[in-house]
């Protein structure tokens, strides 16, 4: 009906849709790809440290858990574009009493279609159904915090994150999370309620009130495996090489094995994205080992392959292992640690382990992030990797304190343990080492956080370095275990709050 059209038209996808338990069902997609970019398209939602902070404050404030997820967000009612938008389906595709009713507008065998509602696969859809959301949420007294997709009611008695149509809910009092089914039903949203809360986006949970919540992905490991195949068992993610102490640093040994084919390399990309995941989501000791074949990945080879054949295998023989997180008092801690000279050319490897502490040094909790990186410069000394690597942590911190403010704690100075004292030197401005003065300018950021007295960058002997680990693979299998459980713990331990 339109008499004129200044849109190009997208072409329509149809895309089975199966969900375990659930009848299988056909979804018609817009071509999206298709559309102009718009940076005013955009919309947020809490990342995976987000909510690990957030399920912290669950088991440190004994609240309870449960979870709400909306159906068919993207094809609410109310979610009316700001301008019609246009899409092309194929006659072959229509049901034979559409055809006969639409027969007049089809045209080189396709129906011109006009939307004025969002669906599946519009670059702008996410955009509007949030914006909507939250518009509806603030109107009846629930407060977005810093614009990070965590909310409270006014009486701070329920707190909940979202994560596109996903609630995770903690709380005190039954009634107050009724009263938010209430405010998205009265919305015209269909909702879904699981007062058990056992699964959030991707996150199998098992909560002990007031002693423990733990974090599993074992369902998504279960079908990792499948995909790939029967694997080898293993104990460790990576081959144990019993290497010898020396006293000159030895650089790593070339990968001579064959490139793999086009196919191959998809596969590879594939295996490395999915443990990639596994190792962010609740699998933090496997970092290391992701990391070393995704650093290298812009020349796969039969050993990477093999690699990464060798990590699925102990995935396959080890799907239980769960990140622990105990009551804290929610105070941010961090350990920093540098592998020199132990990447390709030469470079340096970053290792972070941040969690949430108390005032006790020596209690460890779950972490809420691990890092595992390549430092991006060369660098001439141990001292300036493990300087480089206090730098890397401090900036997640920052990020990462915006956050735990948000959840309602402030955070003082966070402390940011290393095992190099020229290092912890540097940060604080306590060293003039002239062989240092090359250092490039960005990393003396940290001194200006600690003179800020946003972080204090301390020493503690290497043997309680819990970033360790993410930095270098161990010599003995008893090595690894020891570290491996410093992260994560077997589902079902009955173990309490952990000391180094």
């Amino acid at each position: 009906k339109d008499k004129e059209i200044n849109k190009k038209a997208a072409y329509a996808s149809l895309v089975l849709e199966h969900k375990t338990g659930k009848d299988e069902r056909i979804r018609i997609v817009y071509g999206g790809d298709t559309q102009e970019e718009n940076p005013l398209w955009t919309s947020r939602n809490t990342d995976m440290v987000a909510k690990k902070l957030f399920l912290n404050k669950v088991v440190s404030e004994g609240l309870k858990f449960m979870t709400l997820d909306i159906k068919d967000f993207y094809l609410s009612e109310m979610n009316t574009l700001d301008s019609p938008e246009y899409m092309v389906l194929k006659e072959k595709y229509l049901p034979k009493k559409y055809k006969v009713k639409f027969q007049d507008m089809i045209s080189n065998g396709q129906l011109l279609i006009r939307l004025d509602k969002t669906i599946y696969g519009m670059k702008q859809a996410g955009y509007i159904s949030q914006r909507n959301l939250i518009e509806i949420l603030a109107k009846n007294g629930y407060e977005e915090e810093n614009y990070n997709s965590i909310f409270t009611n006014k009486e701070k008695s329920v707190t909940f994150v979202t994560h596109v149509d996903d609630f995770g809910v903690g709380y005190r009092d039954r009634e107050q999370v009724k009263e938010l089914i209430r405010v998205l039903k009265d919305a015209n949203y269909t909702i879904s309620e699981d007062w058990e809360g056992k699964k959030f986006c991707g996150f199998e949970i098992e909560l002990n009130q007031g002693k423990w919540l733990d974090i599993s992905v074992r369902k998504t490991i279960e079908r990792t495996v499948t995909r790939f195949g029967e694997f080898k068992s293993r104990e460790c993610p990576y081959k144990i090489s019993a290497v010898k102490f020396s006293k000159e640093q030895l650089e790593t040994e070339v990968d001579s094995s064959p490139e793999l084919t086009e196919t191959e390399k998809t596969l590879l990309m594939e295996k490395v994205g999915l443990t990639r995941y596994i190792a962010a989501a609740a699998y933090p000791h496997l970092e290391l080992a992701v990391g070393k074949i995704a650093a290298n990945l812009s020349k796969p080879t039969k050993d990477l392959m093999e690699q990464a054949d060798h990590m699925l295998g102990y995935l396959q023989s080890h799907p239980n292992r769960v990140i622990r997180y105990y009551p804290s008092d929610m105070i941010m801690r961090a350990h920093s640690d540098a592998s020199y000279g132990c990447e390709a050319d030469f470079r340096c490897r970053t290792g972070g382990f941040i969690y949430m502490g108390s005032s006790d040094k020596d209690f460890v909790n779950g972490p809420i992030e691990v890092i595992s990186l390549v430092q991006k410069n060369n660098v001439t000394c141990t001292a300036e990797a493990e300087y480089v690597a206090v730098f890397d942590v401090a900036q997640r911190i920052a990020y990462l304190r915006k956050l735990a403010e948000s959840l309602g704690y402030p955070q003082g100075t966070i402390i940011i343990e290393c095992d190099n004292e020229c290092a912890v030197k540097l940060s604080n401005n306590n060293s003039h080492e002239r062989k240092l003065r090359h250092v490039a300018m960005r990393y003396h950021w940290v001194k200006d956080q600690v003179r800020q007295g946003m972080i204090n960058v301390i020493w503690r002997k290497n043997v309680y370095n819990l970033a360790d680990f993410a930095t270098k693979r161990m010599r003995t299998l008893a090595d690894y275990i020891k570290g491996r459980d410093a992260y994560t713990v077997e589902a079902g331990t009955n173990e309490l709050k952990r000391k180094r």
